[in-house]
């Protein structure tokens, strides 16, 4: 897949939407409690839309947040777009996150910003996190995710994708929305603490977080090793 572009298709997955009506009936915590690092430009959006994208990104490490330099929020979907509702792409030495308004929403932003931060680690293939993906990556059809390290489907098109679902769903889970880790069933399989533990070492999550995830993970879930 070209470094300089990623597509993403995206299930809301009960993360907060500005658009459809998905709210939470109270705003957690967490999003006054962290501090915001966003100095990119966001266009096309309003004012509400503009507090929503920094208050969502603020929860994120600084270094993921001031790796984005720029947010664009489109009225209508362009050829761009294609089946997507939202994509990152590395152009002219800048990161840039084009999103559909009306798919406008938290989990998308954390996915999409996990892109933009891969893109500024300058890393064309990660050896560690590719040695823990294994066999896991390719098989979109007929398996039930949760599976061998994958979150959900789409993270098993390739490993910028798995890695972006990864975030996606650690930020799910600190902002108290849905979540997949407690739903991991093959828990004995070493892969999901493998990707878990190079989020942090990576920068991608904070030590709060990665602690957070730890709580709701299987109580057999093994530290390292584990299936290949």
């Amino acid at each position: 897949m070209p470094k300089w572009l990623i597509l993403a298709v995206f299930f809301v997955s009960g993360c907060s939407s500005v658009t459809t009506g998905v709210r939470y009936p109270e705003k957690p915590k967490i999003f006054s409690e962290r501090v915001s690092h966003l100095r990119c430009k966001i266009e096309g959006a309003n004012d509400f839309e503009k507090e929503f994208i920094a208050e969502t990104l603020s929860i994120m490490p600084g270094g993921v947040q001031q790796a984005i330099d720029r947010i664009v929020v489109h009225k209508e979907k362009t050829a761009d777009f294609k089946d997507v509702a939202a994509y990152c792409e590395y152009i002219g030495g800048k990161n840039e996150i084009h999103i559909l308004r009306e798919k406008l929403s938290r989990s998308i932003l954390w996915h999409e910003a996990a892109h933009a931060y891969d893109f500024s680690l300058g890393l064309d293939d990660d050896a560690e996190w590719l040695r823990a993906v294994g066999d896991g990556l390719g098989h979109t059809d007929g398996r039930v995710y949760p599976s061998r390290g994958v979150l959900k489907r789409y993270g098993a098109r390739n490993w910028l994708e798995d890695r972006a679902v990864w975030v996606e769903y650690v930020y799910c889970l600190v902002s108290g929305a849905w979540h997949p880790f407690p739903h991991i069933t093959d828990a004995a399989d070493g892969r999901y603490r493998q990707k878990l533990d190079l989020l942090l070492a990576r920068g991608f999550i904070s030590r709060t977080d990665y602690e957070s995830v730890l709580k709701v993970l299987p109580k057999k879930m093994e530290v390292g090793g584990g299936k290949r």
